[in-house]
């Protein structure tokens, strides 16, 4: 009989090792699927120097006015830039959730309230955290120097590398339809049914550098972006600003990271 209970034994031992190297590997294909994606989806932005902030006061288009009301913005100030990599899209829930998959966390914004807000092809709203906690989980993963992006990089890629573009559209202008969303197109977009909506990733025509929608798909407030990642000399696209509590990014696309 020990024998007997011995063996048995040893078999449970077997199918559970058997099980988890299915999953392990399951896991690594989930992995290796994303940094592809993430790679693949990377855009060059050669370096340069450009005035950052609110370039209405010098912008010919404006009369001398300002763009915002914001005093975040002001003042106006040249940067200089190395050139970098940023990714050409934000990062989706279904991005977002390979990594909590991976990871063993949580999948994020499951409540009542936020749930509404999901759908898988619709940009993941994160705070600062997590979306820095994705980027670190992603350098680790792809050996690559991911990372959230300085504001002045996001700026720059937005403005398709500094030029005087209100919006980060085709052509610098909103048009619904053309190059931004209508209010039914955000009403579809994810089960909430409502104008406040995120919509889905890369439906629009991306600026002239090749990026899409930073700035444009998502809550002001509360609720990321698009979470962007970047990396040493290389920027994905995300962090727009930080305000205490509310992170303003464009998650991850093909690098919603920087690089």
């Amino acid at each position: 009989m020990r024998a007997y209970f011995v063996l048995i034994a040893l078999l449970v031992l077997s199918l559970v090792a058997w099980g988890d190297g299915q999953a392990d590997s399951k896991n690594q294909e989930v992995v290796d699927a994303l940094i592809k994606k993430t790679k693949d989806e990377l855009v060059r932005v050669e370096g340069g120097t450009f005035q950052m902030g609110d370039f209405g006061p010098i912008d010919p288009k404006t009369g001398g006015l300002p763009y915002s009301v914001y005093d975040d913005n002001k003042k106006l100030h040249k940067v200089t830039l190395d050139s970098f990599y940023i990714s050409e899209r934000q990062v989706s829930y279904a991005d977002y959730d390979a990594y909590t998959q991976v990871a063993g966390k949580k999948k994020i914004n499951e409540d009542s309230t936020s749930a509404k807000y999901r759908a898988p092809n619709v940009p993941a709203g994160v705070d600062w955290y997590q979306a820095n906690d994705y980027c670190q989980w992603l350098a680790e993963k792809s050996g690559e120097p991911f990372s959230l992006p300085t504001e002045a990089q996001w700026e720059y890629a937005a403005r398709s590398r500094g030029e005087f573009f209100p919006y980060a559209t085709n052509d610098g202008t909103l048009s619904p339809g053309v190059n931004y969303p209508t209010v039914e197109e955000r009403e579809s977009a994810t089960p909430a049914g409502d104008h406040f909506s995120p919509y889905v990733v890369g439906k629009y025509p991306p600026n002239p550098l090749g990026v899409y929608q930073m700035g444009l798909n998502g809550f002001r407030i509360g609720i990321l972006k698009i979470i962007t990642l970047t990396l040493p000399s290389v920027t994905l696209r995300g962090l727009r600003r930080v305000r205490k509590r509310y992170v303003e990014v464009e998650l991850l696309g093909k690098a919603t990271l920087l690089f």
